[in-house]
């Protein structure tokens, strides 16, 4: 591609090819939403807005492509937008989009009601930032909580302390983050293993008066002993 964009409130601004250094009215293009972000996805670039985000597609900077994603919502907060490699994980009033290439999905269609979703972020309120490890998508709200979203399976967990300032280093696959804030801040790893774990399965039955097809399951488990 060879060109530099970046933006202010409505306005993004591509760079002459080979001269980032170079900007011209001609690659400037108006959105009518406060802009976020811009994270590039396969060939083309999705800006995250406040309302309804867009598609920037196009290999010459004075004749780009801005095409309105009718399909998705509005970003709640742009320190939570995570480039997962192949998607791009967004908060939205409805839950979290993944959005690839042609792709726009709400991921957690199914998880959640609308009601449910927005009790946990109260209209995005309680979030707080977002990272990553491998192919899970860790989220962090400001009580004090941690969702883990893993979409290729299509489940989550839920973690009782706050994941803040999550760094993933893709080359050694380990999650670096902070807990506890200041000033008790500790800086901890996480480095996935195969170990088998073992558990105790401790419900008692339950008895419903009509068949029921559950979709998904609430576990609450006590943390692993050791480290």
């Amino acid at each position: 591609f060879g060109s530099i964009i970046t933006w202010d409130a409505g306005n993004i601004y591509v760079s002459d090819q080979k001269h980032p250094y170079r900007f011209s009215a001609l690659s400037t293009y108006s959105i009518d939403s406060e802009i976020l972000s811009i994270n590039p996805f396969g060939t083309s670039f999705l800006v995250t807005t406040t309302t309804t985000p867009y598609v920037l597609t196009g290999t010459d900077p004075t004749a780009m492509l801005t095409e309105k994603a009718e399909q998705a919502r509005g970003c709640l907060n742009k320190d939570c937008i995570v480039d997962m490699g192949n998607f791009i994980c967004v908060p939205t009033d409805e839950g979290i989009y993944k959005i690839g290439t042609g792709s726009f999905e709400l991921a957690t269609k199914g998880m959640f009601s609308n009601a449910n979703w927005d009790t946990i972020i109260n209209n995005g309120e309680y979030l707080k930032e977002a990272t990553q490890y491998k192919n899970l998508y860790i989220l962090s709200l400001t009580t004090g909580d941690t969702l883990v979203f893993d979409f290729i399976n299509g489940f989550f967990w839920q973690l009782d302390y706050p994941v803040y300032c999550g760094y993933y280093d893709q080359l050694e696959q380990i999650l670096y983050y902070t807990v506890d804030g200041v000033p008790n801040t500790r800086l901890l790893m996480f480095n996935q293993d195969n170990t088998p774990r073992s558990y105790t399965y401790r419900t008692g039955k339950l008895l419903l008066n009509t068949p029921v097809n559950f979709k998904y399951a609430r576990i609450f488990a006590d943390d692993y002993n050791g480290t």
